[in-house]
C-alpha cells in the first residue's frame, strides 16, 4: 500500500529537480548536459515540471485555428489582388481601345477635305471651313482626353 502511495505521489508532483551540468571548453564554447564530462563542470539546479497533455492539446488546437484564419485571409488577400490586377488590366485594355479609336476619329478628321454630319432626316450635311477647323480642335480635344497625350 505505501509503495502505491509513493508512486502516486510522484506522479502527482508538479515539480522535480533536474540536475544540469554546465562547462566551457577550451576555446570558448558552453556545454550542457545531465553528465559531467569534464572536473569543472557546474551543476545547475533546474526545476522541471510534468507536460499537461490536456493544456497542450489546448494550445496545439488554438494554434491551428490560428493558422487557419489566417490561411484563410491570405487566401482572401491573394484572392482579392488577383482581381484587382484584372480590373487594372481591363480597364488599361478599355483605354488602349478608347484611344485608339479617338486616334482613329482625329486621323480622318485631319486627312479629310470634308465633313459632314448626319441630320435628324438622315441626310448629309456638309460643314463650313469654319466649321471643320472646330471639329478637327475639338476631335483633337477628345483625343488628348482619352489618350492622355498628345500625340
Amino acid at each position: 500500500m505505501r509503495i502505491v502511495a509513493v508512486l502516486g505521489l510522484m506522479a502527482v508532483s508538479v515539480a522535480a529537480p533536474a540536475d544540469v551540468y554546465k562547462w566551457v571548453d577550451s576555446q570558448g564554447r558552453v556545454y550542457y548536459s545531465d553528465r559531467p564530462d569534464v572536473d569543472n563542470a557546474e551543476r545547475l539546479a533546474v526545476a522541471t515540471r510534468r507536460t499537461n497533455p490536456e493544456q497542450v492539446a489546448q494550445r496545439n488546437e488554438a494554434a491551428r485555428e490560428q493558422r487557419q484564419v489566417t490561411d484563410t485571409q491570405s487566401s482572401q488577400q491573394r484572392r482579392d489582388q488577383t482581381s484587382a490586377q484584372a480590373v487594372r488590366n481591363d480597364v488599361s485594355k478599355t483605354r488602349d481601345e478608347q484611344c485608339k479609336a479617338a486616334k482613329e476619329q482625329y486621323r480622318v478628321a485631319i486627312e479629310s477635305q470634308k465633313l459632314y454630319r448626319i441630320g435628324k432626316d438622315g441626310e448629309r450635311y456638309y460643314l463650313t471651313s469654319v466649321e471643320i477647323d472646330e471639329a478637327r480642335l475639338n476631335t483633337r480635344r477628345a483625343m488628348d482626353q482619352v489618350c492622355g497625350t498628345t500625340n
